[in-house]
């Protein structure tokens, strides 16, 4: 037997003459209104509103109540009439009842029976279905373990030097062509400092070299002079002159000025030296018109030799043998100074002046740079300390060009394929996944206990890598 509507209606509802069995407050079980053709939810909220909120209150209704609806809702009621809401609503109702518990219980309460069984055994299957196979990632897959590496830049020093700055800190980002620390050359200094001690003592050792091959100079061409003055003696058919020498042999000079010279040769070459009159005519070389003293050689006058004639062919000899002299003459500046070896020590002054100027040019405090962006992972040197060229000073990784170092037994090797897809576990269980870039094609190391194992290189691939510590461990799966 079936129960009453006064039954049907749940606990907590009011009999109202206009308007039947009605809420004053909303109830705990409700039924789905909107699954009544002809009820949206705009409908439905209005029909909460007035208190009705199940199957049973609208399969209740009565003419009266439909007309008071109506005028409740602004809405027609032969709508109401032509979308049977009341017999919608008792057949809703007796489906509900076919229902384990009876129950209404929210939007899937309007459902026939048959359709709610079939929806919750679908969702189970659904569910059971997922975690089966997450199940069987999990087992059909092998585990190895790999170490995130990125790559590294070293920032070095170019010289010997002073840190006299340091710009980053560990864990600082820096730029490309960033300035990260500031070197000052303490050698600089005293390279400069003895360079110009080389240059000022080259430089006296060249004024030595001169004045050493100026003095030979002269003794060469005062030589040259008397072989000159000789061959000049010979052409003028004067044998055996007697010529002033010293105690060595070398030719005598009188100092006499220029005037007295030229006037004693204006007098039949008698000329007076030292308070006495001294004849014969005198061989000089000084420039003509010149006043001051001059050197003067005084050859007493003598007559021509009569056993030995002046021939053409003897004094043609003797001009040839006076040009040779004087052409020995000109040319004997130039090769005395090659002799002392001037030329030798000029081009060593020329060098050490031009190394001086280059490095005079250079800076004594230099900034050092990065050559990429990426972040400060370890400082090796600290302010004030002293490098060496080539010591490390910083290093900087660079997290766009992370990659995972897998080890992996030899006898596993095969599992991994180049360009293929592995799954990776990073810390906090955060999963990513990379591909597979390289396989070494001989082992990298052996274990403690004999086996081979090589180093499987693994990059980026799919979402972008958690920001997890260079070095950090991670688990690595393979599918079998």
């Amino acid at each position: 037997m079936k129960a009453t509507i006064t039954e049907r209606v749940p606990p907590g509802a009011v009999f109202d003459p206009a308007r039947g069995f009605v809420y004053a407050e909303r109830p705990a079980l409700r039924d789905d209104l909107t699954c009544i053709r002809g009820i949206d939810s705009d409908l439905q909220q209005r029909l909460n509103r007035h208190g009705a909120y199940t199957f049973d209150q609208i399969a209740a209704w009565k003419d009266k109540h439909v007309l008071e609806y109506a005028k409740l809702l602004s809405y027609p009621p032969e709508r109401i009439e032509g979308d049977y809401w009341v017999w919608q609503a008792q057949r809703l109702r007796e489906e509900r009842e076919r229902l384990p518990d009876g129950a209404a219980t929210g939007p899937a309460a309007g459902l026939p029976a048959t359709l709610w069984r079939t929806a919750i055994l679908l969702m189970l299957a659904l569910l059971l279905g997922i975690l089966f196979a997450q199940w069987l990632d999990l087992n059909s897959a092998r585990s190895f373990t790999g170490t995130i590496r990125a790559h590294t830049v070293l920032v070095k020093a170019t010289r010997d030097a002073v840190i006299t700055r340091l710009f980053v800190s560990q864990g600082d980002a820096v730029k490309s062509r960033q300035d990260v620390v500031v070197l000052r050359d303490e050698n600089l200094k005293a390279g400069l400092q003895h360079l110009e001690q080389e240059v000022a003592r080259l430089l006296s050792e060249l004024v030595k070299t001169e004045a050493q091959a100026d003095l030979d100079l002269k003794w060469r061409i005062q030589k040259l002079d008397r072989e000159i003055l000789e061959a000049r003696l010979l052409a003028s058919n004067r044998i055996q002159p007697q010529i002033e020498t010293d105690g060595r042999g070398n030719v005598r000079f009188r100092e006499v000025s220029y005037s007295e010279l030229t006037e004693a040769a204006g007098h039949n070459g008698t000329m007076r030296i030292d308070g006495q009159n001294v004849g014969g005519f005198a061989y000089f070389t000084p420039q003509a018109g010149s006043d001051g003293p001059v050197q003067a050689v005084i050859i007493p006058r003598t007559e021509p030799a009569e056993s030995a004639g002046t021939t053409p062919e003897r004094r043609r000899l003797c001009e040839l043998r006076i040009a040779e002299l004087e052409q020995l003459k000109q040319e004997l500046g130039s090769r005395a100074s090659v002799a002392a070896g001037v030329a030798v020590a000029q081009t060593r002054l020329a060098q050490a002046r031009e190394k001086l100027h280059r490095l005079s040019s250079q800076v004594q405090q230099f900034a050092l740079r990065t050559r990429r962006s990426g972040l400060v992972s370890r400082v090796f040197q600290e302010e004030g300390a002293t490098v060496h060229r080539g010591d490390r000073i910083l290093q900087i990784i660079d997290r766009q060009r992370q990659h995972i170092d897998v080890v992996v037994p030899s006898r596993s090797v095969s599992a991994f394929k180049a360009g293929s897809v592995v799954a990776i576990v990073f810390p906090g269980e955060i999963q990513r996944t990379g591909r597979v870039e390289s396989i070494p094609p001989q082992v990298a190391d052996e274990t403690d206990h004999g086996e081979t194992i090589l180093q499987v290189t693994v990059v980026p691939s799919g979402k972008l890598w958690p920001p997890v510590p260079i070095g950090s461990t991670v688990e690595v799966r393979v599918r079998r």
